[in-house]
């Protein structure tokens, strides 16, 4: 049984066509197949095949096609579940599995210097097109994987050519390169390719006349000129430069693609390309949280800098978190840079050892530029360093600091000029102009990460119905955003999986809690209590998070999350916790602010007296050596808790009965935004102590009262009312009567 997706749709029993039936019948079959192994819900199946607009009858007529695939494919296993289809199928039977299985076989072949197998793999793949991709189904999803296949054929398409140009075969190459440009007169690298393949046919004219061509299309279509790699190009076959001339195999290019839309890193290009000109190695480690973009600017870095390093430009995937696969061992690596180094395979050592030492005596006399790309550990980096005048671009998610003699880079998320810049760029139209306050929402609700970004405006750029709001009013659900963010070879939640599943228990297990804190960001106490551990413990904890970019510090033992970082720690903490586990950890970060809360109120009004409170139960509250850091620390807290608090209250989608009052209502649907109210006006002290001292006893009052402490919370607020009264502070005097008159109801 084979499923051919690339050109027509079809079935093949060995030679046999298997009829599926009419559009709507091919729509879902396609809509499984590409979903293969994936339990697929009922309403995106029929978002699929309906483009979002599904008659009433629609489901019954997708479980009809179902039954009908089931009963004309009796070996496939489409499973049914829980409101949802699961198609399960050999991936060697689906033409774009194989598709993708040839090109990643195409492209290792290169990487290791063998260019004939890695060419002829390369074309085995572009072979399985028949024509148009899914060319006989309807719907917005159907053309947007078709527009997604296109783009990658086209994509290996060139890298074929760029093989076939290191093999020599110029001459040949050209009818074919031709035709190719003429058909896509936009994609530049065609026709640098073309005007390559011309200059060494000796045609140097017709090179410079193919350059002239692309820029007439490119201005009368687009109004903008070719960009810099075509320029520099034009330059060198002007000078006649001798190094576009082929030459031996240590002069090739093994980077991928640039990516044509790098936006936001400005200054951190210029710090790399400010280090080109040093004599001797430089190594640059680039680290950063997933999807902050480090191996787009690593590459981008390194083809900007291409011309410096002619001897040698290559990119290895260290495989430091790649899923299913264990990180590269050093003596694979050392034998693919050698036999792109142009080390014929007779030549390479069987020691490592020796093989070491035969690439840094290659290295020595050659000036290279290496993308060493998702290292692991800094031990797997050491060995590859080149000893010449090169550079060396390390991309890590975690901190090399073992990493000896280097330059770093840390990157975050863009700032809101460039994401939103990123979002146009990657959209191709003008509605993120035309909308501007959308679009501007649109990188926000993508935490201005770059990954997220180029999905979502990915998504816009191929649905041309859509306008911004309708993307926003998707990614607005805090509960549907990380599942949005997903196109069908980039995934945010995917991405981020790969650095939860390499910590270790006890880093996962504070990381998905933490998706429950009540405030914005936190210390290492609070971080404590939710665990239930030491804060010694949570303090090393929360330092590892940071090594690996999974938390943010922006200051001494001060914590916080990326957004969607903490959308996905929020995901997980519902999956891998229990209700009551997750109930327990938020009363034990309540119990921390309640006692630190009483400790803040000691040490502004040491002579007070103390009000009756649960001991901490293993919780340590933080002490302050001075008013003036008790004050600072119920400011910081209250400012974060606020921040936490602005929107909707989390249980809004629950829709609650309008007969249930509020208090009834489940703790963890309650507690951060109680806190956040509490501590929502700032302490008039010292200019008014006696309101200061008031509102600190109804603080303690608050929390005892989400504790079920009733009895505590009752002196709490009947100490607070008597000081509003004395301050002649009426609002806060009605305020904590109506405190009171709740905790009396419960009581009872």
């Amino acid at each position: 049984m084979r499923f051919q997706l690339l050109g027509p749709v079809e079935v093949r029993d060995d030679d046999t066509p298997v009829p599926i039936g009419g559009p709507r019948a091919k729509a879902v079959l396609v809509s499984l197949l590409l979903r293969a192994g994936e339990v697929v819900p009922f309403e995106a199946l029929l978002d699929s095949v309906w483009d979002h607009e599904p008659p009433r009858s629609a489901l019954a007529t997708l479980h009809v096609y179902v039954s009908r695939l089931r009963a004309r494919l009796p070996w496939a296993r489409i499973v049914t579940e829980v409101g949802s289809y699961r198609f399960d199928v050999d991936p060697m039977q689906v033409d774009v599995d194989r598709f993708h299985r040839l090109v990643r076989r195409g492209r290792d072949s290169v990487a290791a210097g063998d260019l004939t197998g890695g060419r002829e793999t390369l074309q085995a793949a572009l072979d399985l097109r028949r024509g148009r991709p899914l060319a006989d189904v309807p719907g917005e999803f159907a053309r947007t994987q078709a527009a997604i296949l296109d783009d990658l054929w086209l994509t290996v398409r060139e890298e074929r050519f760029d093989v076939d140009l290191e093999l020599g075969r110029h001459a040949e190459l050209v009818p074919e390169l031709r035709a190719a440009a003429h058909e896509f007169p936009l994609r530049e690298r065609l026709t640098a390719q073309l005007m390559l393949a011309l200059h060494r046919c000796g045609r140097s004219a017709a090179a410079l006349d193919a350059l002239q061509a692309t820029r007439r299309t490119m201005v009368q279509l687009q109004g903008i000129e070719p960009g810099p790699q075509l320029r520099r190009l034009q330059q060198r076959i002007l000078r006649n430069d001798h190094t576009l001339a082929p030459g031996p195999p240590f002069l090739r290019c093994g980077l991928p693609r640039d990516t044509a839309t790098l936006v936001g890193r400005d200054r951190e290009l210029a710090r790399i390309v400010a280090t080109a000109d040093h004599s001797g190695p430089v190594v640059w480690a680039v680290d950063g949280m997933p999807g902050a973009g480090k191996t787009a600017l690593a590459n981008h870095a390194a083809h900007r800098l291409a011309d410096r390093y002619p001897d040698l430009q290559l990119m290895l995937d260290l495989r430091g978190h790649t899923p299913g696969e264990h990180p590269a061992e050093p003596a694979q690596l050392l034998e693919i840079a050698l036999r792109s180094a142009g080390v014929p395979g007779s030549a390479l050592p069987d020691c490592p050892q020796a093989m070491l030492a035969l690439w840094r005596a290659t290295t020595a006399r050659r000036r290279c530029v290496l993308v060493l790309d998702n290292a692991a550990t800094a031990a797997q980096v050491t060995p590859l360093l080149p000893t010449g005048d090169s550079l060396t671009l390390v991309t890590s998610r975690h901190r090399l600091a073992d990493l000896d003699d280097v330059h770093t880079l840390t990157l975050g998320p863009l700032d809101d000029d460039p994401a939103r810049a990123l979002f146009a760029q990657v959209t191709g139209d003008g509605r993120a102009l035309a909308e501007p306050a959308e679009a501007e929402l649109a990188t926000r609700l993508c935490g201005n990460l770059p990954l997220a970004i180029r999905i979502a405006a990915g998504r816009l750029r191929h649905r041309p119905s859509w306008k911004v709001a309708q993307l926003n009013s998707l990614l607005r659900d805090e509960q549907r955003r990380l599942g949005e963010l997903r196109l069908s070879t980039v995934d945010v939640m995917a991405t981020f999986a790969l650095s939860y599943q390499q910590l270790d228990p006890d880093e996962r297990r504070l990381f998905r809690l933490l998706g429950l804190h009540l405030s914005a960001d936190f210390d290492s106490r609070s971080a404590a209590a939710m665990a239930d551990i030491p804060p010694a413990h949570a303090s090393r904890l929360l330092e590892s998070l940071v090594d690996v970019h999974m938390l943010q510090q922006h200051g001494f033992d001060r914590y916080r999350f990326h957004d969607l970082l903490r959308l996905y720690a929020a995901t997980h903490v519902a999956r891998e916790e229990r209700y009551d586990d997750q109930v327990a950890a938020e009363h034990r970060a309540l119990r921390y602010y309640l006692h630190t809360a009483a400790n803040v109120r000691a040490a502004l009004f040491p002579s007070a007296r103390p009000l009756p409170l649960h001991p901490a139960a293993g919780i340590v509250p933080s002490e302050f050596v001075s008013p003036a850091d008790a004050v600072a620390w119920r400011e910081r807290e209250r400012l974060s808790l606020v921040s936490s608090s602005v929107g909707p209250p989390p249980w809004a989608n629950e829709k609650p009965e309008p007969r249930v009052p509020w208090h009834e209502l489940p703790e963890r649907f309650r507690s951060g935004h109680v806190v956040g109210r509490m501590l929502s006006r700032p302490l008039p002290w010292p200019d008014d102590p006696q309101t200061c001292e008031a509102r600190l006893a109804n603080d303690l009052g608050v929390l005892s009262t989400w504790l079920h402490d009733y009895s505590a919370a009752a002196e709490c607020h009947t100490e607070a009312l008597r000081l509003f009264r004395e301050a002649g502070a009426e609002t806060d005097v009605a305020a904590t009567l109506h405190a009171l008159d709740v905790i009396g109801r419960r009581r009872r």
